[in-house]
């Protein structure tokens, strides 16, 4: 359980169901004296114990079920190893040839590699990123120029690990410099280059949950270079989670995007929304995709879209909403929500180490106060 931006806490639930996760987030509120009605937001990845429709934690949650808050960047790079190399084989391995050649790409000397044409990172705070971050940003670059510096070759792109995708993604670039590429070897880093990276910084340069539905859309604009049957694969992972190509999403950034057309658009939209609004909570699912869309506002086709006010901005009436219009601004909280749960990954990683050194929730969480 994180509270921007650190941990409060952490609780045990019975089993990995939907249903006893939420019970165990009830428990630690009520034992926290946390009051669940004034969240804001629930933020989760979308695996289907935390966002199914029926039986999902946000669904069972209920009343603090206010917006779901998607880490989905890997997801489509995992299908598509899947698909070109093969599925993983345990905790830091897998089953193909080039997921096998990975653990030891550091030791390999490098060749000059093809460059991979693609378009320039955004800019980000480099005291803000791990040593981890910050190779892959160095590895993309050279890739990207098609030159490996010989002072990067020898670090350490990171462990090899199924829960740590970003170390992967490092390590296939490292593979990528070290050998002449076969046509898998390259369709990889190809996507690693033109699509995961520039994704992950993105997010990391806008992580407001006002950009979400754009970074969403940017992810999909830049993996339509690939060739039809991956692309497919793509579009399909993208699909089944795409929570940031919801409506009620879409209306968030709409409120403080740069065009006043789209803004105004967003409250005369967000008006009818709240006239048909039936007061019941409706099923967050995500819509259908229009993945030919020019723009992020054209994501879903708003005339066979159920839309419903965005809860998000549940408390905020219309005449503000206007006023937020007109600026293009606010300072309100609820626009400050982060698009992403990187805050829980890092406590995740926390818990796991404290579990290895101290028994009860009570010592891990001194514990992992004391570490951070």
């Amino acid at each position: 359980m994180v509270e921007e931006p650190g941990p409060i806490g952490h609780g045990t639930p019975a089993s990995g169901t939907g249903s006893d996760i939420s019970k165990a987030m009830r428990d630690f509120a009520i034992n926290s004296q946390i009051n669940l009605s004034a969240l804001k937001a629930l933020g989760c990845d979308s695996t289907a114990a935390n966002t199914g429709k029926d039986r999902g934690c946000v669904k069972k949650t209920r009343g603090s079920s206010k917006k779901i808050c998607s880490h989905l960047n890997e997801l489509p790079l995992r299908k598509l190893i899947t698909k070109l190399d093969g599925p993983t084989s345990g905790r830091n391995s897998f089953s193909g040839p080039l997921g096998k050649s990975l653990k030891k790409c550091e030791e390999e000397p490098v060749v000059q590699c093809a460059k991979i044409e693609c378009s320039p990172l955004p800019e980000v705070d480099q005291s803000d990123l791990s040593s981890n971050q910050k190779y892959l940003r160095e590895i993309w670059e050279a890739v990207a120029s098609g030159i490996c510096p010989e002072s990067l070759a020898v670090r350490d792109p990171g462990n090899l690990s199924n829960a740590r995708w970003l170390t992967l993604a490092n390590r296939l670039m490292r593979s990528y410099v070290a050998k002449y590429p076969s046509p898998e070897l390259f369709k990889l880093p190809e996507f690693i280059v033109k699509v995961f990276v520039p994704s992950w910084f993105s997010i990391k340069s806008q992580p407001s949950i006002t950009c979400a539905s754009r970074l969403f859309f940017g992810m999909i604009q830049r993996s339509r270079y690939l060739e039809n049957n991956l692309k497919k694969i793509v579009d399909d992972t993208l699909q089944w989670n795409g929570f940031m190509a919801h409506p009620e999403n879409i209306l968030v950034g709409m409120l403080l995007d740069s065009r006043p057309s789209i803004r105004t658009l967003a409250v005369k939209r967000i008006q009818e929304a709240r006239e048909k609004d039936t007061g019941r909570l409706p099923s967050f699912v995500p819509p259908r995709i229009q993945f030919d869309a020019q723009d992020y506002v054209d994501m879903v086709n708003w005339e066979k879209t159920v839309v419903t006010p965005p809860l998000l901005l549940a408390h905020i009436n219309l005449e503000e909403l206007r006023e937020i219009t007109a600026s293009g601004k606010s300072d309100r909280k609820e626009f400050k929500i982060p698009c992403h749960t990187q805050a829980v990954e890092r406590v995740v990683k926390e818990v796991t180490r404290a579990a290895t050194k101290v028994c009860g929730e009570d010592e891990r969480h001194r514990f992992i106060l004391s570490a951070i």
